[in-house]
């Protein structure tokens, strides 16, 4: 959309601003993620959206540094914008999928959101990381975003069989 457009040249100086909270409003502005009671709500998908992955994908070269932000928030914040900018943010799949095993649940789930929003086939690999993990999941917040993106990538695979077997020996 245009407003979505527009507002990109102000959301990647935001990014690049220093300050945390300039940082992740415009992380939640690019994943359209709202702060719900301290609890990260998506939006629904099907209103219609001004940040789409195409636009989005312009913000990937100022997102992906904030992986490695000193502070939990940030990289959160990241990990959820990733997740809207689709295939743009393939290249960055090998430093989410470090986030698959982290002690903190929010960056875990921010993980599957990322590969869940790359789709297949660049996020197939890391599905038998996610499976794995998922069995030892306690949060049930993350159980459920880990759930739905190994579910949407099966779907969605064109090569579901392959996919099985690779998440079956992951787990063996």
């Amino acid at each position: 959309s245009k407003r979505g457009k527009a507002s990109m040249p102000f959301l990647i100086k935001a990014l690049q601003s220093g300050d945390k909270y300039q940082i992740r409003a415009a992380c939640d502005a690019i994943s359209q993620v709202r702060q719900f009671f301290g609890v990260s709500v998506k939006t629904n998908r099907r209103t219609p959206q001004s940040m789409t992955p195409e636009i989005n994908a312009e913000a990937v070269p100022y997102l992906s540094p904030l992986l490695d932000h000193e502070n939990m928030y940030i990289r959160v914040g990241a990990l959820q914008a990733l997740s809207r900018c689709g295939k743009a943010a393939a290249p960055h799949l090998p430093k989410v999928a470090t986030f698959i095993t982290d002690d903190e649940w929010w960056l875990r789930g921010g993980a599957a959101y990322v590969l869940q929003g790359v789709g297949s086939p660049e996020a197939d690999k890391y599905l038998p990381s996610l499976a794995k993990t998922m069995l030892t999941e306690r949060r049930i917040q993350c159980l459920n975003i880990m759930s739905a993106a190994l579910k949407d990538l099966i779907r969605t695979s064109s090569n579901r069989q392959q996919l099985a077997e690779q998440i079956g020996e992951g787990l063996g």
